[in-house]
């Protein structure tokens, strides 16, 4: 539509009200030297102006329209007074599209950060998401946070699993199983999830060999463990009074 109709109009009308304006970029002549020769060697020369064919302009004006839309500017030179008026229309054109094509590029390039993310278990359940995890860490997220073990992707019957919520299988990798698995849509919940639960350190190693660095780490941590290394073979009265 801009292309096929505003500019050409836009253009067509700027050649309407500068055409044969004195000092304008569309007049009705051009003046050209005329060199006459005579018999035995004589010649003349003399100015005369010479009729521009009108379409010549329509094509200029329709060809400086579409470049003003690129360049944001009419540089062309305008004399009458409804070129000029012309002219504001022109700019006053240029500046809508400019910033209406600004915005709608700003909001396409953020739509995606825009949209609601997932930073906690409950909003993930609300959001209709089901779950991978190991079983130690999907029986802690059933039994701390009242999650629907049918959110939990069950352990793969085919690979020695017997179909509970969470990996467990031995042939199945269960740590690998949980990354590799995730899909951002999937028509499967007893085989992929949208997202996993994991330990922090099988992150940092995966991402540490080049292995699903498209995943990262969001939320809070959901529990933590405690290690200990016994360096005394005793123990303390006070601990066991």
């Amino acid at each position: 539509m801009i292309f096929v109709f505003c500019l050409p109009i836009l253009g067509l009308l700027m050649f309407f009200h500068e055409y044969g304006a004195p000092g304008s970029a569309y007049p009705r002549n051009e003046p050209v030297i005329v060199e006459r020769k005579y018999g035995h060697g004589q010649t003349s020369t003399e100015v005369i102006n010479r009729p521009i064919p009108a379409f010549k302009h329509v094509l200029n004006s329709l060809y400086m329209g579409t470049l003003s839309f690129f360049q944001g500017s009419y540089d062309q030179s305008v004399v009458s007074v409804g070129g000029k008026i012309n002219l504001l229309a022109i700019a006053s054109f240029i500046m809508l599209i400019l910033a209406v094509y600004t915005a709608n590029l700003a909001a396409i390039l953020t739509q995606d950060a825009n949209k609601a993310s997932v930073n906690s278990i409950e909003m993930a359940v609300k959001q209709g998401m089901n779950i991978c995890a190991e079983r130690k860490i999907a029986k802690i997220v059933m039994e701390s946070f009242g999650v629907d073990p049918s959110k939990i992707v069950p352990d793969p019957i085919e690979l020695g699993g017997d179909g509970q919520p969470g990996f467990n299988c031995p042939k199945c990798k269960a740590r690998e199983r949980i990354f590799n698995n995730m899909r951002q849509t999937h028509d499967d919940p007893s085989q992929y999830c949208h997202v996993a639960i994991a330990s922090q350190e099988d992150v940092d190693i995966m991402h540490r060999y080049g292995n699903h660095c498209d995943k990262t780490k969001v939320g809070d941590s959901i529990s933590y463990r405690s290690i200990g290394i016994p360096i005394y073979d005793k123990h303390a009265g006070a601990l066991v009074s």
